[in-house]
């Protein structure tokens, strides 16, 4: 379902206040990465997610993104989404996350913001 900016920043300002884990992947025509942290900082403007809050992460290991929200286009999907012909990746997103806000950006790079449902990350399956 897309999305307005503002309802996006909702979304991400609950889960700031939550203190929830998000577990984001980076997607662009010639790279992909990802990651696992907190939303430190929000505006309408960006969102910024690190590690460096979380227990347990070894100094030297810190990594995070910034994301910019201008000009952007949002969906949010969960594990509903999935086609039924992709069994285990349906089974997998609805025990770990509560849902999954996608950004796409104007130059094609797509940031996917997944809220993980487990507050201990050792939990996640």
């Amino acid at each position: 379902m897309d999305i307005a900016l503002h309802e996006a920043v909702d979304l991400l300002s609950k889960w700031k206040q939550e203190r929830r884990r998000i577990h984001y992947h980076i997607f662009d025509a010639d790279f992909s990465g990802s990651g696992l942290g907190l939303i430190e900082e929000l505006s309408p403007k960006s969102v910024r997610i690190d590690n460096r809050h979380i227990k347990g992460i070894a100094s030297g290991q810190e990594y995070g993104c910034e994301i910019s929200l201008l000009n952007a286009s949002f969906t949010l999907w969960d594990w509903r989404n999935v086609p039924p012909e992709e069994k285990e990746i349906k089974e997998a997103l609805h025990e770990a996350y509560d849902i999954v806000l996608r950004i796409l950006l104007p130059g094609g790079v797509r940031f996917e913001l997944h809220g993980i449902k487990f507050l201990d990350v050792s939990e996640i399956p």
